[in-house]
């Protein structure tokens, strides 16, 4: 049995909910963990089974999303207690619950989002102080280099809430920001790319996302930074490459020597880690002996990229070959076990006529 709680519902959630209603949608999925409800935690479907499916997908990403059917604003009301007693809700007392709930939100989302906890003290304290608008500079490092992001949260205009709409981050290069390696990163309900994913998006590596589109329908795709390409913001195009341009990423690895394909849990651990944009370190057979290089995922191209220990290219043919000598050598010893075989059965059919046909003779006389 769901416990009853109170909720502050945003004048633009009323607006988008009874619009919904009106145009006959009736099934609603909320944010069960947010003590504000805004409209980007609430979403309305034509059916039940659209809005469980939605919440099951919000799950996944650690959401917990509820449902319900409402004819009218007044079972909105009944199922998310607001109406009469707002007063009440925005009490001190309750506006104080409302804050901590909102600030542990915000540490929830950084460290979902790859900052840690490192910036809540000030994030707490620009909390404290009110301030409509706040931005926060850090710094980590990944492979050896530099990273350096700055946060921008923004208080409601019709509440107090904060939200985390934003980070812009660039590579650090020479001591200063690469403005030609710098993107600014939207956050959607406390999702988005995170900040290693955003480092390997800057050097220039695909990551794969699951995204939400305007109609909240979920699908995935591999994303890459066009730095050829700035939108009017100055951000550079960020190129999608849906299910459906059928890019297979273990296909793609399946033509290579990867030692780490013979195991589930290496194959799973290396698909993983490919999809997150990663440069990452494999294990070959070249030459009859092992060998390390380090491969990307390359969704445009359909392929997969290598590289030496060096980082510098490696020609996919002479590794393609290398598997193909793999497979030849791996028929051949399948076959001289096959032939094997056959002349051990041989043998052994010979050996057995010949006392079968001594034990005949044997008889006869």
């Amino acid at each position: 049995m769901e416990q009853q709680r109170n909720y502050i519902i945003a004048e633009e959630t009323q607006e988008k909910i009874e619009l919904a209603l009106a145009q006959g949608r009736h099934w609603i999925a909320y944010n069960s963990n947010c003590f504000f409800l805004d409209s980007e935690n609430v979403d309305v479907f034509s059916s039940k089974s659209q809005a469980i499916g939605f919440a099951a997908l919000c799950k996944e990403e650690n959401l917990e999303y509820h449902i319900f059917y409402a004819s009218s604003m007044m079972d909105v009301f009944r199922r998310l207690p607001y109406g009469m007693e707002a007063h009440n809700i925005l009490s001190p007392q309750n506006k104080n619950i409302m804050n901590q709930e909102n600030f542990d939100y915000l540490k929830n989302t950084l460290k979902y989002m790859g900052f840690g906890d490192k910036l809540n003290g000030e994030l707490e304290d620009n909390i404290k102080k009110g301030i409509a608008e706040i931005n926060l500079n850090t710094k980590s490092t990944f492979n050896n280099k530099q990273i350096e992001a700055v946060l921008s949260f923004r208080k409601g205009e019709q509440n107090e809430m904060y939200f985390f709409n934003k980070y812009s981050a660039a590579i650090v290069k020479d001591g200063q920001p690469d403005l030609d390696r710098s993107q600014t990163f939207y956050v959607n309900r406390g999702n988005g790319v995170t900040l290693k994913e955003a480092f390997n998006l800057l050097e220039g590596r695909a990551v794969h996302k699951n995204l939400t589109d305007s109609h909240s329908n979920k699908y995935n795709a591999w994303l890459q930074l066009d730095f050829n390409s700035k939108d009017k913001h100055g951000n550079n195009q960020v190129k999608q490459y849906h299910q459906n341009y059928g890019y297979d990423l273990e296909k793609a690895l399946g033509v290579l020597p990867i030692k780490e394909l013979e195991s589930l849990d290496d194959r799973k651990l290396l698909m993983d880690a490919l999809k997150k944009g990663n440069l990452w370190e494999v294990n070959i057979e070249r030459d009859g002996s092992k060998e390390k290089i380090f491969i990307e995922a390359n969704p445009k191209q359909k392929t997969i990229n290598a590289f030496d220990l060096a980082k510098l290219p490696i020609k996919l043919e002479s590794l393609r070959q290398e598997k193909s000598k793999d497979n030849t050598a791996a028929k051949e010893e399948k076959n001289e076990k096959k032939n094997e075989e056959k002349k051990h059965n041989g043998k052994r059919r010979s050996k057995d006529s010949l006392e079968e046909e001594g034990q005949s003779q044997g008889r006869r006389k």
